[in-house]
């Protein structure tokens, strides 16, 4: 009974300190606006670009794309053959694969293991 009505209180005062965070942060009291900083260097003119003359005969050209078109002619891909069903077996592996090692090595596996035996309970 009393641990019920020690929760109780306390879910009833963490209700409380919660509900007086949110209005005291609610936002009612207008906060003075920032002072803007006046400014003291004087503007400077930039040099105007100059960009090269545009060609005499130079016209817009509308362009309309389609969709999916890429403007070249497409090859047709050729047909995919499947391989042949007479073919001799292999013999040996394609690529040699003698010391390939994909995991973790035995040593290295046993040092780690050693090293959390040493630092763990």
């Amino acid at each position: 009974m009393r641990r019920t009505a020690f929760i109780a209180t306390a879910l009833a005062c963490a209700a409380g300190v919660g509900g007086a965070l949110a209005l005291s942060a609610s936002g009612e009291e207008p906060r003075p606006a920032a002072a803007v900083p006046e400014r003291t260097a004087a503007l400077t003119d930039r040099p105007q670009t100059e960009l090269p003359p545009l060609p005499a005969e130079h016209e817009a050209k509308v362009v309309e794309p389609v969709a999916g078109a890429s403007g070249e002619a497409v090859e047709a891909a050729p047909e995919e053959q499947a391989p042949p069903l007479n073919a001799p077996k292999p013999e040996k592996a394609a690529s040699a694969s003698g010391d390939v090692h994909l995991g973790m090595t035995r040593a290295g596996a046993a040092a780690k293991t050693s090293f959390w035996r040493r630092h763990t309970g």
